[in-house]
């Protein structure tokens, strides 16, 4: 899996947006979803398997 920006940027950008999301749950507890957050994280997970299999087929069609 080739990602878009180095795993140490990732993490920082996942890290934060936890802790944004924790905060943010504590100011208004009812405008953040408990699975809010595994949500995004499986989204992104999904978006990046998509975008490497879109990759592949492409490189596989130009081999040809």
């Amino acid at each position: 899996m080739e990602l878009a920006m180095g795993v140490d940027n990732l993490a920082l950008v996942l890290r934060a947006l936890g802790i944004g999301l924790a905060i943010e749950s504590l100011v208004n507890p009812d405008t953040v979803r408990r699975d809010l957050y595994g949500d995004f994280v499986e989204l992104l997970v999904s978006l990046q398997r998509e975008h490497d299999s879109t990759k592949r087929s492409s490189h596989t069609r130009a081999r040809r």
